[in-house]
């Protein structure tokens, strides 16, 4: 026995019928890739979302270091030689 799911829209009737056709596959089938595609979308919209906001909250927290510090200096004596 199937799994059956009732939707009561002419329009979601009308845009699976044009997809199952213009991809030559079935109904059911346009429905489940079209939930695929869209399933995706979301899960990249999250990781964009979430990238957005690390991206900000580092910006803020680098926001009090000096900018053009040499990290290096330390290593070498003041002819450029290692120490």
């Amino acid at each position: 026995m199937g799994i059956q799911m009732n939707i009561k829209s002419a329009e979601a009737k009308a845009l699976a019928e044009k997809i199952a056709k213009a991809k030559g596959v079935s109904v059911t089938q346009a429905v489940v890739e079209s939930l695929r595609v869209a399933d995706k979308a979301l899960s990249k919209q999250d990781k964009a979302t979430w990238l957005a906001e690390f991206l900000a909250e580092s910006q803020r927290l680098n926001a009090g270091y000096e900018k053009d510090v040499d990290h290096t200096a330390f290593l070498y004596d003041d002819r450029g030689l290692p120490i």
